[in-house]
């Protein structure tokens, strides 16, 4: 399956990126994201627990940062987490293309292709398209009430 999405984020370029090249502040914007450890600048692993329709999944895995490239404001992730009760997981490639409308706001392009395995590639289209696009709409509304409360606390 493939996304692409784009949002508007409330803070600077360098900003943005500088939170997103961190793993604990992506972290705490994507819920159910525990127990990140980083095994170097460019792998980590972690778990993320996602209800699914009717199932609670439980995933552990790898990303690997496999583009950082500041100059073009690009960066490309790769992901494989397994969930072993529920008999599968998921393998997925996202690309970001940050782009700069004016000196205050960021626009953060998003690529994902995902395929999921096992049972939990069972669960339809549909179903795993909607929470997909939740996980990634409740993320760029993080990262916006992050830039928020910096800006309320810097005034």
């Amino acid at each position: 399956m493939e996304f692409a999405q784009s949002y508007d984020v409330a803070m600077s370029r360098k900003a943005l990126w500088d939170t997103l090249m961190d793993v604990h502040q992506v972290a705490a914007c994507l819920d159910g994201v525990q127990d990140i450890e980083i095994l170097d600048a460019d792998h980590f692993e972690g778990r993320l627990a996602v209800k699914m329709g009717p199932m609670r999944l439980s995933f552990l895995g790898t990303i690997t940062v496999t583009t950082r490239d500041q100059e073009n404001w690009t960066a490309a992730f790769v992901a494989s987490a397994k969930d072993r009760k529920a008999g599968g997981g998921f393998d997925t490639e996202l690309r970001m293309q940050l782009d700069a409308p004016n000196a205050q706001r960021s626009t953060m392009n998003l690529t994902l292709a995902t395929s999921l395995t096992g049972r939990i590639g069972q669960l339809g289209r549909p179903l795993i398209k909607k929470r997909v696009h939740t996980m990634l709409d409740d993320f760029a509304a993080a990262l916006n009430a992050r830039a928020a409360a910096a800006v309320a606390s810097n005034p």
